[in-house]
């Protein structure tokens, strides 16, 4: 673990403490020690003698590191911003920056329309009509995508669902979340269980001893065996084509993953419309993408304003500009719970 003598700048034992409580939360932190240490380093080389940290400070790290990849630069901004907020929380004044924008060469974060999920399903219930034979992978596909959509969930966890994941008692799915290490539970609506229900019907039909048992896999391929990342994607495309939605291939997409990223701005979008207090949203969004914090969810607000930008006019007197909205929920958290 980090000791406060690895570092020698004005910051040293704040870098500590907070790689130490990001250790704590179960984090491996090892971003955290190399852009400390680099920081570190810089404060010590313009002989920073300061108890806190600057804009002038920062905006002279940011420019000495402008050589690295964008993606580096990126990753390191990241850190900085949650030690400043973890540094204001406990009274130490600092200079937070707004949350950059990721520049790298990230995959594109489509989000389709209402009009476009709708032939979307449109699109996948019309294949499953085509094939008959419950031997046919299409009938998982109906299913999977109106899961993917209605939980916010990663491709891969709902490729690891187990049956006895699915849980119509309690009317949630329990998601092991390998990303994050912990388990979170997806609320089963009314029309997400009618859809589950018929799928479990049709997909217990086909031919494989235990394909009910609560450890074999909730979404099978036509060997009843569980379904590997290339089918959903490969079936996609092809829904896409038939709902004409053009498909522009490669980091641009769009893509089946990108049904996570669309059911989180609508989830805001309707929050919204329904009237919910913006400064309760965040969290909440947070909870539904199964985010360990806040800071995971902002982009998405980016994203809502961006593709619906009527939302948030709808109160001119209460909502403002995008960046300013995220900043004061911030400081709502910070001073009456913890970042």
């Amino acid at each position: 673990m980090i000791r406060i003598t690895d570092y020698r700048s004005s910051m040293a034992a704040y870098f500590t403490e907070y790689h130490e409580w990001r250790v704590s939360l179960g984090y491996r932190a090892d971003d955290t020690k190399y852009t400390f240490s680099q920081l570190d380093q810089f404060l010590q080389h313009i002989g920073y003698k300061e108890a806190t940290l600057t804009e002038e400070a920062y905006n002279q790290w940011l420019e000495s590191i402008a050589h690295l990849k964008k993606t580096t630069i990126y990753l390191r901004q990241i850190t900085y911003i949650k030690l400043a907020r973890y540094l204001n929380h406990k009274g130490v004044k600092c200079f937070v920056p707004y949350m950059p924008r990721h520049q790298g060469s990230h995959i594109e974060q489509y989000i389709y329309s209402e009009e476009e999920m709708a032939a979307i399903f449109s699109a996948a219930d019309g294949v499953r009509v085509q094939n008959k034979r419950v031997s046919q992978i299409a009938i998982s596909i109906p299913a999977l995508i109106r899961t993917l959509y209605s939980t916010a969930m990663r491709i891969s966890e709902a490729l690891d669902l187990r049956n006895r994941d699915i849980d119509f008692e309690k009317h949630v799915i329990v998601i092991n979340d390998p990303k994050n290490h912990h388990q979170r539970y997806a609320p089963i609506n009314e029309s997400l269980e009618a859809v589950l229900k018929q799928y479990i019907y049709y997909r217990d039909k086909i031919r494989k001893d235990g394909i009910a048992h609560p450890d074999s896999a909730f979404f099978v391929a036509s060997d009843g065996h569980r379904l590997n990342r290339t089918n959903p994607y490969m079936h996609f495309q092809k829904i896409l084509q038939t709902a004409g939605i053009p498909f522009k291939g490669g980091k641009e997409g769009p893509h089946i993953h990108h049904l996570r990223h669309t059911a989180c701005v609508h989830a805001f979008m309707k929050m919204r419309k329904a009237g919910y207090d913006m400064y309760c949203s965040l969290p909440l969004l947070s909870t539904f993408m199964g985010h360990r914090d806040i800071y995971g969810t902002e982009h998405y607000l980016r994203l809502t304003e961006e593709m619906y930008p009527e939302i948030m006019e709808m109160d001119a007197q209460n909502t403002a500009i995008i960046k300013e909205y995220i900043s004061q929920v911030v400081n709502y958290l910070c001073n009456e719970k913890r970042i």
